[in-house]
């Protein structure tokens, strides 16, 4: 080539002839610079984590903490929460507190209830030697084992 100057018309006439060449090449080697940097760079933090290991690892913990904080915020309640969830909540408490001495009650006297017929159904056994109450003592059984089940 020449030491000379190019002209307009011969700039143009190159940039006609390889429109991609100067651009391909200027693409090729910015990519290679960036590989080269990249690879520095992870060689780099690659030394550093391997040296100091520790502030690393807390250094992580803290990022995992703060991102587990910021994500467990309580968000605001919706419409449906606030005027439907939690008054049906209240009142079912209310009701459970109203009625949980009653059902305690129930239960006491349906275990009462459960061990007379039992009572009730042995003695029938004892005594009817002879068969005479024999429906009725199935009838009996029959109510102590529903008992049970229950």
């Amino acid at each position: 080539m020449n030491s000379e100057p190019m002209t307009a018309t011969e700039l143009a006439e190159e940039a006609a002839r390889n429109p991609y060449g100067n651009v391909t090449g200027e693409v090729r080697r910015r990519a290679a610079d960036v590989q080269r940097r990249a690879n520095e760079a992870f060689e780099q933090s690659d030394h550093y984590v391997h040296e100091n290991p520790w502030p690393v690892i807390l250094g992580a913990a803290a990022v995992g903490l703060l991102a587990g904080m910021a994500l467990s915020q309580r968000r605001e309640a919706t419409l449906r929460e606030r005027f439907l969830d939690e008054p049906m909540d209240q009142a079912r408490e209310v009701l459970f507190s109203l009625l949980a001495p009653v059902a305690k009650r129930l239960q006491n006297q349906y275990g009462n209830l459960r061990a007379a017929v039992e009572d009730a159904t042995g003695r029938v056994h004892d005594v009817d030697g002879r068969g005479l109450a024999q429906p009725m003592a199935k009838q009996a059984d029959r109510l102590a084992k529903f008992l049970r089940f229950w």
